[in-house]
Order: C-alpha cells, then sequence, then structure tokens
C-alpha cells in the first residue's frame, strides 16, 4: 500500500498542473512514504518477517535492488515514445516501428540463454555483469549521437543492440546476486522486492519521460512553429495521427521532426547520466561461487 501511494502520483502528475491535485499527491506520497517507514519497523521487530532485515540489508540484495531501479528508470526514460520517433522522424510503418521497439524484448530472451550458459560454466556471475556495464552504458551514450533525424536506421538499431545485451546480462545477473545468498526459504520473497525494486524504476522512469516529453515537445513546436495558434500546436503535440499526417519534407513536418529530436535528445541524455549509477550498484556485490550456496536437497512438499 506504502509503495503504491508513492508511484500512483508519479503517474499521474504530468496529466494535471491544479494546485488542489498537486496537494493531493503531496499528500499521497507523504502517506506512502509514512506506510512502507512504519512496514519497516513492523518487519524488523516481529518474529517472523516478509523477509529477514538482516538479508534485505544485505550487500547483494541491496545491490541488486539498486540496480533493478537504476536499469528500469534508465530504460523507460531512453525508450518512451520511441515508437513514435521512430515513425516520426525516419518514416517507419507501424510494423517496422514495432519490430525495432521490440528489439530488447525479444534480444534479450534470446541472450539470456547464453548469459545462464556462461554463468554455469564459470560458476560466477559478478564478471560477467561488470563487463556488460560497459556494453549497456556504451549504448545509452551512443544514442545521444544517433538518435537524431540525419543518422541512418542501422545506427539507431546498432544502439538497441548494445543495450539489449548489457541490459538483459545484468538483468540475470541482478537475480543471480539475490538469489546466491538467500535461503531456499526466503527465495519467494527476495524475488518479489527485487520485482518491487523493477516496478519502482518503470513508475520513475515513465514518469520522468513523460514530464521531459510534455515540458520540451510544445515549447520546441511553439518556437519552430510561431505561426500556428496554441489550439493547433496542442493537437499536434498529442496526436500521432496529425503529426503523421504531414508529408515528409513539408515544413510543418520538418518543424515536428525538429522538435522530436530536441526532446529525444534530453530524454537520452537523462537515461545515460542514470545508467552511470550502475557502476556503483554492481560494485557493492559480493561475488561468490554458485555451487556453494545453499540449496535444498530431495522433494519439496
Amino acid at each position: 500500500m506504502g509503495i503504491s501511494l508513492i508511484l500512483v502520483p508519479f503517474s499521474l502528475t504530468s496529466k494535471s498542473t491544479a494546485t488542489t491535485s498537486l496537494n493531493s499527491y503531496t499528500v499521497a506520497i507523504l502517506l506512502g512514504v509514512g506506510l512502507t517507514i512504519a512496514f519497516i519497523l513492523h518487519e524488523r521487530k516481529t518474529e517472523k518477517p516478509f523477509i529477514a532485515f538482516s538479508l534485505l540489508c544485505s550487500r547483494n540484495v541491496a545491490g541488486a535492488c539498486l540496480l533493478s531501479v537504476i536499469l528500469f528508470v534508465a530504460y523507460f526514460a531512453w525508450d518512451g515514445y520511441y515508437t513514435s520517433y521512430l515513425q516520426v522522424v525516419h518514416g517507419l510503418s507501424v510494423t517496422q516501428a514495432g519490430l525495432i521497439g521490440q528489439i530488447y524484448s525479444l534480444g534479450s530472451s534470446i541472450w539470456g540463454v547464453v548469459v545462464g550458459y556462461l554463468i554455469h560454466k564459470s560458476d560466477r556471475f559478478k564478471w560477467l555483469a561488470v563487463l556488460a556495464l560497459p556494453i549497456h552504458i556504451l549504448g545509452g551514450l551512443l544514442m545521444i549521437v544517433f538518435r537524431r533525424p540525419e543518422t541512418h536506421i542501422v545506427w539507431v538499431i546498432m544502439c538497441q543492440v548494445f543495450l539489449t545485451i548489457g541490459g538483459s546480462t545484468l538483468v540475470v545477473c541482478d537475480q543471480m546476486a539475490v538469489m546466491a545468498v538467500a535461503s531456499h526459504a526466503e527465495l519467494a520473497s527476495i524475488m518479489a522486492i527485487l520485482s518491487l525494486a523493477t516496478y519502482v524504476g518503470s513508475a520513475v522512469g515513465s514518469s520522468l519521460s513523460g514530464a521531459i516529453w510534455n515540458y520540451t515537445l510544445p515549447s520546441a513546436l511553439a518556437e519552430l512553429l510561431p505561426e500556428l495558434g496554441p489550439i493547433e500546436l496542442g493537437h499536434i503535440a498529442s496526436d500521432l495521427k496529425k503529426q503523421l499526417s504531414y508529408p515528409l519534407g513539408s515544413p510543418t513536418r520538418t518543424a515536428i521532426i525538429g522538435a522530436y529530436a530536441k526532446s529525444q535528445a534530453r530524454m537520452c541524455i537523462v537515461g545515460s547520466i542514470i545508467s552511470l549509477l550502475e557502476i556503483a550498484a554492481v560494485s557493492i556485490w559480493k561475488d561468490s561461487r554458485l555451487s556453494k550456496s545453499k540449496q535444498v536437497k530431495g522433494t519439496v512438499l
């Protein structure tokens, strides 16, 4: 309940600017923080906690939860309005934009098998995360350079491939980090906490990209299309079909592309800066041999 009260306002603030709504959101966030603190204090003192407090504060669990938050804040900062960008700026069809947009989802599933095999053979996981960090961060930094109207789509896809390899490797290692220090009885609870960190990162990242978009795109359109009134500019900023109705090469479409480029550049810069924190999260982990972790033998009923 506490986390829900914290996250819901983040997804709603961009839709309302009224003072009463802003005050309501502030109250909800403060109440959520209070309930979360109360839950932590209760779990620390109770005889049968949802998860052992010592485990929650361990290096691997704390680092893994931090990494999950950072990964998904950065991902959703990069990914916000990405398929719209591909259609408007590069003139791709819905199908083409969807295929490129799903590179991470499909690629991470395939690459995860490779990562699992390497972890199984090496009996360790941290070395893979260390190798994946520069790849993932490089993919984000390259997007600042290549996510531009004049860039060939091949370079945009290359950035997605880097993010897929680096990001999916970090996600698998993230899960292994917590499983390496948790007992069989604690696995369900610890994975639930890790999933919660993922949802927190996703919500914050979506809110962040939405805030950048809603602040940058309308003002950029007003600057590039001064001859249009605020109502018409509002329709263009909020309606993808309206944006695509202007043919490529027309002055209005060119102005829309310029506004998209400015918005996407800011989103990529913010996502890349946030992704640098991944280094600190992985450095917290304590590496260990997975074969020495405690496992339940026999049949579990």
